[in-house]
């Protein structure tokens, strides 16, 4: 098979649309895990917006500019700061200034006040390391703390420490598909 030239510039433009849009604004990810169950099962796969907090220079950390800030609640995927090759999925708890307290019974406290958390699982899992009580803790500038909806099953802030803001690589858009029901 040959090409010619102007072939060989719509197929560059292709693959230069298609890299563009992976990079910067959405990409498909799997869930492998039980730490975000019930909101997320493993098998499921999630589309990633990228664009929620800003664009970055490719292959690196620095950002070329902002175009949102994190939320408690919003359900992030971010390189593990123990192993950046590997992605983690999981939900902001904490915000920067705040200081978060998890009693014995699992419940969360910001800044003292109690949040209702209708999203975590109820009992599913067992953790081998006792995960609560946990803190208090205020989260520094530029970090936030993340749990996994699975409480009892999720390897998170409480285990590895604050998240680095520049670790983020998105906000879970939808789950497109579920080998699960």
């Amino acid at each position: 098979m040959k090409f010619d030239s102007k072939e060989m510039k719509k197929l560059s433009l292709y693959v230069l649309v298609a890299f563009t849009v992976r990079w910067g604004v959405a990409e498909a990810y799997h869930i492998p895990t039980e730490s975000m169950n019930p909101t997320l099962k493993p098998g499921d796969q999630i589309f990633v917006n990228k664009a929620q907090y800003g664009v970055r220079i490719p292959f690196t950390k620095r950002w070329l500019f902002h175009t949102g800030d994190v939320k408690r609640g919003d359900v992030v995927v971010f390189r593990y700061p123990v192993d950046e090759s590997t992605f983690y999925v999981k939900r902001v708890i904490g915000l920067p200034g705040e200081q978060v307290y998890v009693n014995a019974t699992g419940h969360v406290f910001i800044n003292g006040v109690w949040q209702a958390e209708d999203y975590t699982a109820k009992k599913i899992g067992n953790s081998a390391v006792p995960l609560a009580p946990f803190g208090p803790v205020t989260v520094p500038a530029n970090q936030l703390f993340v749990l996994g909806d699975n409480r009892g099953n999720s390897a998170d802030s409480r285990v590895w420490g604050f998240l680095p803001k520049d670790h983020l690589m998105g906000k879970v858009a939808f789950k497109w598909f579920s080998w699960v029901d």
